[in-house]
């Protein structure tokens, strides 16, 4: 859900009630903030996973590289042969070039998205962590709703509504 369209319905929301009852005393809505980005960074299974993937992306750069050097070096041979070839066999070689290419690229397409799904992975646990964490303590503080303020979609909080938890978070993640 859009934070900054929940933020404002939740500030219109406030604004109608406080306006409407003006002379009943209401007890006042608040809020928690915490930097999910922070978060994350912090817990010591994070380093872990980074370590992780940056290990399985070397092993995919290696062998990209060796495909690459593969490629080149054919490439290469095709150069300098090419004018003692027969059009058929310069044809056939012109062919296994493309082929070889065409997969190479394949092969880069299909790293990144096997990158990309190993991140989402390694990090579920993480983020599941970090959610039973948020609805514990926004239970706990009575907090009408928890926002992340990374990509500043919040960019001022008032602190008599508002109350950053980040660093609350990050020492619940350590337990």
């Amino acid at each position: 859900m859009n934070y900054r369209k929940l933020f404002l319905a939740v500030v219109f929301f406030a604004a109608t009630q406080f306006a409407a009852a003006q002379d009943v005393q209401r007890p006042v809505l608040h809020f928690g903030t915490f930097s999910y980005a922070k978060v994350l960074e912090a817990m010591p299974e994070y380093a872990t996973v980074k370590n992780d993937l940056a290990e399985l992306r070397k092993k995919y750069d290696a062998e990209a590289k060796r495909s690459e050097d593969d490629f080149n070096q054919k490439y290469e041979l095709f150069l300098e042969g090419q004018r003692d070839f027969a059009p058929s066999i310069m044809k056939k070689r012109r062919s296994e070039l493309e082929d070889m290419l065409q997969r190479n690229i394949e092969f880069r397409k299909e790293t990144d998205r096997l990158l990309r799904q190993a991140e989402t992975d390694a990090l579920a646990p993480l983020k599941n962590k970090v959610a039973t964490i948020l609805a514990r303590v926004g239970q706990e503080r009575d907090l009408l709703f928890i926002a992340n303020t990374d990509d500043c979609d919040l960019p001022f909080v008032n602190p008599d509504f508002g109350i950053d938890l980040t660093d609350v978070i990050i020492a619940e993640t350590k337990k």
